[in-house]
């Protein structure tokens, strides 16, 4: 498939990440110029850090219900297009990538992030696509018949087609530093970004005493609420937490954290994190434990008599939320101050008063909306020239190889949409 023109180039990809990638990889043997832009020295940067370095690539249970975004018919449609398996085809046809799956979850059989990285760098390299690093965009502007792309170092190249792919906000230095949003922004206009935020991310604490259990890991279920009342959940999550000196961390906080910020947002406050120590037992449960050990060691401090259930600093600062002192006996304890710790074992409150910010962030919650988009070509509707892909638009899912599986999918969507308006081109030519 070959243009003659006075362009430099029939496709200029911006964004060597993980959707600027796989959509230059499906290119690249359907167009024959075709460059990739991007303001690293190398590519895939922040591709090989996934994953803490293993890269978990897809999920062959993809629901996409759990994707937020402005528009769940596109993700939907998207999906049914090209699903996990066409992506995961081409990773092990064409990149020859090995995978291999752990519960529904997909990773290179290296488990490496850099496996990966480097079958796209060698594609890249065997198709002889042009590789323009260490070079920021910092302008798109429309020109008779295509685009005009603009570096800050005063650079400028022509193309038919653009693919805008310079991902969020997330990990900015790696060049995901929200850049792409200004390139985008006078094509779709201020009303079509939706509020970028950090997410997957740990979440901050102000609560007294928290920083003394930084450390304390512990598998439990988590819910955040509005307000003090158990009838006003909204979320609920389960796996294993970490406190840290900030605040709390893990994945099931990860999973929950967007969730706080979208309340905050609306509300003008966090919600408020339960923890549940001991999700498989019920409260009464609980207070039996505890009335057990207050019978078999009469003579032991709190502390010591509950140390073999629970972390006995979780102890000691729930010990210090009711004024008790860890030191007396529990034999001197009374039942209703037995059932006070059971229940905070059971929802152990932690007050949420922020997040950390977009450099510990692993995606980006908002971007770019998706009814600035043609369903299915992820062509702009302002500009049949200009095309979208990956985390700049308003897609983003929980942990578990949905974020990549988005990248995947929606970069070969935008490959496919160049191919058909060349093809388009090139019969009106005819």
């Amino acid at each position: 498939m070959i243009l003659m023109s006075n362009f430099d180039y029939d496709c200029i990809i911006i964004g060597g990440g993980a959707s600027g990638l796989m959509c230059g990889s499906y290119l690249a043997k359907k167009i024959s110029r075709l460059a990739i832009i991007d303001s690293n020295s190398r590519l895939g940067k922040k591709l090989s850090l996934t994953g803490n370095g293993r890269c978990n690539m897809s999920n062959s249970n993809i629901e996409t219900s759990n994707y937020s975004s402005d528009d769940s018919s596109f993700v939907d449609s998207a999906f049914s297009q090209v699903d996990v398996n066409e992506s995961l085809s081409f990773f092990e046809s064409k990149l020859s990538v090995l995978t291999s799956s752990k519960d529904y979850l997909v990773y290179p059989y290296t488990y490496k992030a850099e496996t990966v990285v480097e079958a796209f760098r060698e594609y890249i390299k065997d198709n002889s696509i042009e590789l323009l690093l260490g070079r920021s965009v910092v302008a798109i502007n429309p020109i008779d018949g295509g685009a005009r792309v603009t570096c800050s170092s005063k650079e400028t190249y022509t193309s038919r087609y653009v693919v805008v792919a310079t991902g969020g906000m997330s990990y900015p230095k790696t060049g995901s530093d929200g850049s792409g949003y200004k390139l985008v922004l006078p094509f779709v206009g201020t009303e079509n970004l939706e509020n970028p935020m950090p997410a997957l991310v740990q979440l901050l604490s102000n609560d007294k005493n928290i920083k003394s259990l930084s450390g304390i890991r512990s598998q439990v279920k988590v819910s955040i609420r509005g307000s003090k009342s158990i009838n006003d959940v909204i979320a609920v999550e389960k796996g294993e937490i970490l406190f840290t000196d900030y605040g709390i961390s893990g994945i099931c906080i990860m999973q929950l954290s967007s969730l706080c910020l979208s309340y905050a947002k609306r509300n003008k406050n966090y919600p408020i994190v339960y923890i549940d120590f001991f999700d498989s037992y019920s409260l009464e449960d609980v207070v039996h434990m505890i009335l057990r050990r207050q019978e078999s060691f009469p003579n032991r401090s709190i502390v010591g008599a509950l140390s073999g259930m629970i972390n006995s600093k979780i102890v000691e600062v729930i010990l210090k939320r009711h004024n008790l002192d860890g030191r007396v006996l529990i034999s001197s304890l009374q039942r209703n101050k037995v059932e006070t710790i059971a229940m905070e074992l059971k929802s152990f409150s932690v007050n949420i008063s922020g997040t950390m910010g977009f450099d510990f962030a692993q995606v980006t919650h908002g971007g770019i909306k998706l009814n600035s988009l043609s369903h299915l070509t992820m062509r702009l509707k302002s500009n049949k020239h200009i095309f979208l892909c990956g985390e700049i638009l308003n897609v983003d899912g929980p942990c578990g190889g949905y974020n990549l599986q988005w990248a995947w999918t929606s970069g070969i969507l935008a490959a496919k949409g160049v191919i058909k308006s060349i093809e388009g081109e090139e019969t009106n030519e005819v």
